[in-house]
């Protein structure tokens, strides 16, 4: 329901659904918290609050409720047919689809340009776009973050914004600061973002202390509105999805850490093998590592990021595709890229070529696996067929019926 929320936002100046409530019980009041008589979105409402501008874009343009965009009628006709539903079943998500894609891909899209400007500072032009198309064609955030509006798209334009002005500060001095802006946001956005928040902090104080206390002024109205917001809204300064009791589960938890790792239907390295090439760097280059090195923090963010995700009784991210749960950190995991290639643009022609040669098939699958799960239905049908992954997540160790090849 984040779009619902956002056109609350717009057409009623809050962020309760409660004139949505036919939709919403439509829809078996999946994901909805009732605080008093009021119906809220249980997730958080810092995507909702990004997706305003162009929701209210599209509203001004054409009303899907009144099928005035060409088209929409018999694409949402289609779409339910699809799923064997009969047009009154129709949801808010069902009508804003189109538009929840749009929204989706520009936040991929803007986070490609992120991407694209911190690895201009230390690559030539070539080699920089080989960065932005890993990222944009051969991880999740092609197969995941660009097809829906989960919190994962915002959430990583944030934090790609927040990587390259810590690493302009090499160029331009005190605009390390500036990343205390979108890393507020992106808690707001999803409370797992606690966790670079903390280490990026951290490294602020120890190579640029004097900026700290800017950095946290920068911080604080994002973190004054977003308290007050819970404590008139839910009466609390958290809201429930930032409870800490929804993870920090030990029942699943080595499972979960190779599974999202290695898992057949979930695993990182199986959807997106081309991320080896970061740990292969970090590998060669962990003993020059020190207290005030970028890498060493940023590597502490993927590996704090992987076992808080596997600490979670659902760490395979429900009905999904591949691992969901580790799409925030690709903006990271393409920066221990860019220092990969840095490495290897150090090398003779030769040997820079064999190397190209050999991670060419890595290249190669990753954009095939990833390409499924942007344009072919049948990989999420996965999720519940032959069985339902939510009862039977033993599934997601078999070989034998692995997603990508549905």
């Amino acid at each position: 329901m984040c779009l619902g929320t956002s056109l609350s936002i717009i057409k009623e100046g809050n962020t309760d659904l409660n004139e949505y409530e036919d939709l919403v019980k439509a829809n078996d009041y999946y994901a909805i918290q009732t605080v008093g008589e009021k119906l809220y979105s249980f997730f958080p409402g810092g995507t909702s609050l990004l997706a305003v501008p162009f929701i209210a874009l599209a509203d001004i343009i054409f009303d899907p409720f009144k099928s005035t965009f060409p088209g929409i009628e018999s694409y949402m006709k289609n779409l339910l047919s699809k799923h064997g539903e009969p047009i009154e079943k129709l949801t808010l998500a069902h009508m804003y689809q189109p538009i929840e894609l749009i929204i989706a891909s520009f936040f991929c899209a803007a986070t490609a340009l992120f991407v694209f400007l911190t690895a201009t500072t230390k690559l030539p032009l070539r080699t920089a776009l080989l960065v932005v198309f890993i990222f944009a064609f051969c991880s999740s955030s092609w197969s995941v973050s660009s097809r829906a509006l989960w919190q994962h798209g915002p959430s990583m334009l944030m934090l790609s914004i927040a990587i390259y002005l810590m690493i302009l500060e090499g160029r331009i001095k005190n605009i390390a600061k500036y990343s205390a802006i979108p890393l507020a946001i992106a808690f707001i956005v999803r409370p797992t973002n606690a966790i670079p928040i903390a280490f990026l902090t951290i490294y602020l104080w120890v190579n640029h202390r004097h900026q700290i206390i800017s950095y946290l002024l920068f911080a604080l109205p994002f973190a004054v509105a977003f308290f007050a917001f819970n404590m008139a809204v839910y009466g609390t300064l958290l809201p429930s999805y930032f409870g800490i009791g929804r993870a920090f589960r030990l029942d699943y938890f080595f499972e979960a850490l190779m599974g999202n790792l290695i898992s057949p239907s979930r695993g990182l390295f199986i959807y997106s093998p081309i991320l080896l090439l970061g740990f292969v760097w970090i590998i060669r280059n962990f003993s020059t590592l020190n207290i005030k090195s970028l890498p060493l923090y940023m590597m502490a963010i993927i590996v704090t990021h992987w076992l808080v995700i596997s600490s979670f009784p659902h760490w395979w991210a429900g009905h999904s595709y591949g691992p969901r749960f580790f799409a925030d950190m690709i903006p990271i995991f393409m920066y221990f890229i860019m220092l990969f290639l840095i490495d290897l643009n150090k090398q003779l022609p030769n040997k820079k070529q064999m190397i190209f040669a050999a991670i060419a098939p890595l290249l190669a699958f990753s954009f095939y696996v990833n390409a499924k799960g942007a344009y072919f239905y049948a990989v999420h049908e996965w999720n519940v067929s032959p069985n339902n992954i939510t009862t039977h997540p033993e599934r997601l160790w078999d070989w034998t019926d692995i997603a990508f090849l549905r």
